[in-house]
């Protein structure tokens, strides 16, 4: 499904059960504490983690910075996936984002673990906004998913996620 041309692919074996994970998803008090990078932080105005729900996230740097992702999860199946787009709004309304993009984020069990995977749809368009070329781009999401890798093993333990081997292939 995924493009890559267009789209990122990322993928994550954790070593935390699927519902722990979950929950991490969930749970606004914890999603807080590993959407952003610190020292920045998180604020959630709106967070309804079902179908038809809409997000607004908040990330505030040291130095007063902030910005905002709002839009809509089109799908949410607890435990297993989750669809969020800022190409829409509550009530199904488009948005007037100007870069919109799509994310689709799975969860299956692995073992005693569970398999992770983002697909960013639509993300190749980001780069008229930043200047940077695709790749550069797609080094910096795959940075930023990392992070939420590192913050997910602060919470689970330093061996809670190891790296796809589909990742290490050419």
């Amino acid at each position: 499904m995924a493009d890559p041309k267009l789209d990122l692919e990322w993928e994550r074996a954790i070593a935390a059960p699927r519902a722990k994970v979950w929950r991490a998803w969930r749970e606004p008090d914890i999603f807080k504490t590993w959407w952003s990078p610190k020292p920045w932080t998180t604020e959630l105005l709106a967070f309804e983690l079902r179908s038809g729900g809409p997000f607004r996230i908040r990330t505030r740097g040291p130095d007063g910075t902030s910005m905002e992702y709002e839009g809509l999860y089109p799908e949410v199946v607890p435990a297993e996936r989750i669809v969020m787009t800022s190409a829409l709004m509550e009530g199904w309304r488009p948005s007037s984002a100007p870069h919109a993009q799509t994310s689709i984020i799975t969860l299956s069990d692995e073992g005693a673990g569970t398999r992770f995977r983002l697909i960013g749809i639509g993300v190749s368009h980001l780069e008229d906004a930043t200047g940077d070329d695709f790749a550069d781009l797609i080094d910096r999401r795959a940075a930023e998913a990392e992070h939420a890798v590192d913050k997910l093993r602060e919470k689970f333990g330093k061996d809670a996620v190891v790296k796809g081997l589909a990742l290490d292939e050419e």
